[in-house]
């Protein structure tokens, strides 16, 4: 009644588990002598590089894992939208959140988020916020290492962002950088 575990078969016919240590383990202690096994073979153009993918993936449909974790999944893979959510990545919050960050968010605000400086939470905002904006980002990141809530640095980004649109409007160009100053937006 549980999936099987899956093996990678090196080129030299080792044999090396990619997912399922724990349920090895467990038939081992029970006197289990068989268990089921889906193999892939390294001499079919199964790498290192497939079975890592193979292994975060079943860890993000079983739901194990940090969303760092599944960022970098992402990022690694390069898997569209569409290609994520019919394997199933997609189906509980945290690949969702996940999903978001990887594709909608900047180098700097991965990099903060990976470094433990944003929450999940304020990495998905921000990356929602403007997606795939880097100067917005940096207002919005800026405002939470600052103090400020998610929901004021969100709506600082909209501000930049109105204001922005507007000066582009009047003056036929592009604004310069706006500088937050001052208390809570």
């Amino acid at each position: 009644g549980v999936a099987p575990i899956q093996v990678w078969r090196r080129a030299n016919g080792d044999l090396e588990v990619i997912s399922g240590r724990h349920r090895l383990d467990l038939a081992a202690r029970s006197g289990e002598t068989t268990i089921p096994a889906q193999v892939h073979d390294e001499s079919a153009g199964f790498d290192a590089k497939r079975a890592a993918a193979l292994d975060a993936e079943l860890n993000i449909r079983d739901g194990q894992g940090r969303v760092r974790d599944y960022i970098q999944h992402f990022q690694a893979t390069g898997i569209t939208r569409e290609q994520a959510d019919a394997r199933g990545l997609l189906a509980r919050a945290t690949g969702q959140r996940a999903y978001a960050i990887a594709t909608d968010g900047d180098a700097e605000l991965i990099a903060a988020h990976s470094a433990g400086q944003l929450s999940d939470e304020a990495a998905v905002s921000i990356a929602r916020a403007a997606p795939r904006n880097s100067r917005l980002q940096a207002v919005g990141i800026k405002a939470v290492l600052d103090g400020k809530s998610i929901g004021n640095a969100t709506n600082l980004m909209q501000a930049v962002k109105t204001m922005a649109a507007e000066g582009q409007g009047a003056a036929g160009g592009v604004p310069p950088p706006i500088e937050a100053v001052g208390g809570e937006v």
